[in-house]
């Protein structure tokens, strides 16, 4: 009983000390941001210059590095977060891997930066907590026959900051201290509790052997039940599937007979109207072109190239320089019925279509239903 009772009182000892090298790998951890963040040359956004994260809030941390744009840093601290810590070796070891790899080889610039000096200071001394912690919390456990272990006074080792060092987070504190009141609870029920009498046990005894044997003869009984034959049951099954089968292909066959019974020719669809190309010298009527003027060929005279499909079309000036200059020529006379201008022409001017302009037939004229918009250059 003395042994358990003994046993009782370690367990919040291994308990605290777990959280205890959870939160000083947290501080290391914060340190070395902090750190990183007072390297202005490596990172130039630096917004936010105080960091203030409490213990084992690692999300605080991160999005310090994203307000401050500290680029990779934010993989080191998973990095370094994922690291087994559970001893003050274990913690000084990651203490001098972080330091060497943020100020060793080619980053060892930062070992002129300001604050590398109070820095290191920090990293070496964190660990040492883990120490003063754990023996001070076994003290409280078992302060009998343990010689006090001294501690160093502020006078002779300032600590490495000024500001409260590690466990905002007292919860881990209370957590142990409760553990250890259960503990000695539960060691003085199970020291003072009566033990049971010889004749409860035979009963319990004698219950279990009971039950025992239903257990055996159940499994017997199961043991001799004759197995149930399933393959009529599965013929039936596939003779189901089958005609289900036979039903399906009836069904695609009767779909595909009506399907070309009802399937007619459809008439072909009219092919339209072919586009057309002619000439017209001038709108000889005005406002409009006349057979007498239309005519299929161009012989150097012919101004306006009408398109036509079935009964409407456009209309353009020829680009012909022979033509232009015949154009040009009386250049009222011949365009100013069909087109309207943008500007006068010049000499060596040349007549540019900026918009075409548009037809339709009635009878055996095509009339201009809109003039076409021209410029000279």
């Amino acid at each position: 009983m003395k042994h358990l009772i003994f046993v009782l009182f370690l367990i919040p000892t291994f308990v605290y000390g777990q959280t205890n090298t959870d939160s000083i790998k947290f501080e290391i951890i914060k340190k070395s941001v902090g750190f990183l963040a007072s390297d202005t040359k490596t990172f130039k956004n630096i917004k936010i210059k105080e960091l203030k994260c409490t213990n084992g809030d690692y999300d605080c941390l991160i999005g310090f590095c994203d307000k401050n744009d500290l680029t990779g840093v934010k993989e080191k601290i998973k990095d370094w977060k994922a690291r087994e810590v559970a001893t003050e070796d274990d913690l000084e070891k990651l203490g001098s891997e972080i330091l060497a790899e943020l100020t060793d080889g080619q980053k060892s610039a930062r070992k002129k930066l300001p604050a590398f000096i109070k820095y290191e200071k920090a990293i070496s001394s964190l660990p040492e907590l883990y120490r003063e912690e754990l023996t001070a919390l076994e003290l409280q456990s078992d302060p009998a026959g343990v010689d006090p272990v001294p501690t160093k006074s502020p006078a002779q080792d300032p600590p490495a900051e000024s500001e409260p060092i590690l466990f905002e987070d007292v919860y881990f504190s209370f957590i142990a201290i409760a553990i250890a009141f259960i503990a000695l609870l539960l060691a003085t029920l199970a020291y003072f509790f009566p033990k049971k009498s010889e004749k409860q046990e035979e009963e319990e005894e004698s219950e279990f052997d009971s039950l025992k044997n239903q257990i055996s003869q159940l499994s017997g009984r199961l043991s001799q039940k004759q197995n149930i034959d399933l393959r009529p049951l599965e013929e039936k099954i596939q003779s189901l599937e089958n005609k289900l089968n036979n039903l399906e292909s009836m069904n695609q066959r009767v779909e595909s007979s009506v399907k070309q019974s009802e399937k007619v020719e459809s008439p072909p669809e009219p092919s339209a109207p072919p586009i057309q190309s002619f000439f017209a010298k001038f709108p000889d009527k005005g406002n409009s072109f006349s057979l007498d003027v239309i005519t299929n060929n161009q012989n150097g005279e012919q101004i306006f190239e009408l398109t036509v499909q079935k009964d409407s079309g456009t209309f353009v000036v020829s680009k012909e320089s022979d033509v232009q200059k015949f154009a040009l020529s009386d250049y009222l006379h011949y365009l100013s019925d069909a087109c309207d201008m943008s500007n006068q022409p010049s000499k060596n001017s040349k007549i540019i279509t900026i918009e075409p302009g548009s037809l339709f037939r009635s009878g055996k004229d095509w009339i201009i239903q809109k003039k076409a918009f021209i410029e000279f250059k």
